[in-house]
């Protein structure tokens, strides 16, 4: 996973430099030959205008809440002063994820305090289910 480490932050970013959803579409790609739906229109609301359920209400019917998560599982996490799910990272292990945000580069963070207290669903495409 090292080539994903590092990249570079940029809004609606699709590559070289990436948004949290462009980097899981290149993880995906990359890893498990399979090319992600785009969800631009997620971004064209205001941020007070829809419940926390806006992004998966607006994903395809190829994304599968899940109870018992493996690695590359989508986690999406809200942010709660926004009451909005706005960050999505790619399930590494039991308690790792890899993610990019806003004036941060991509990393691999801990799915503990911070992270834990936001997380709002677990996902997996419907191509991937197992």
């Amino acid at each position: 996973m090292d080539k994903f480490i590092g990249l570079q932050f940029e809004h609606k970013g699709r590559g070289p430099k990436y948004d949290c959803f462009g980097l899981v579409k290149y993880i995906y790609k990359d890893k498990l030959g399979i090319e992600l739906p785009e969800y631009v229109e997620t971004y064209n609301f205001r941020w007070g205008e829809a419940g926390k359920t806006y992004i998966l209400d607006h994903m395809c019917d190829d994304f599968h809440v899940i109870d018992r998560y493996k690695k590359f599982d989508l986690m999406l996490f809200y942010s709660p002063s926004k009451a909005i799910v706005n960050h999505i990272g790619v399930l590494l292990s039991s308690d790792k994820f890899i993610h990019v945000q806003e004036h941060l580069t991509s990393s691999i963070a801990r799915i503990e305090g911070y992270w834990t207290n936001r997380l709002y669903k677990v996902i997996r495409y419907g191509k991937n289910i197992i």
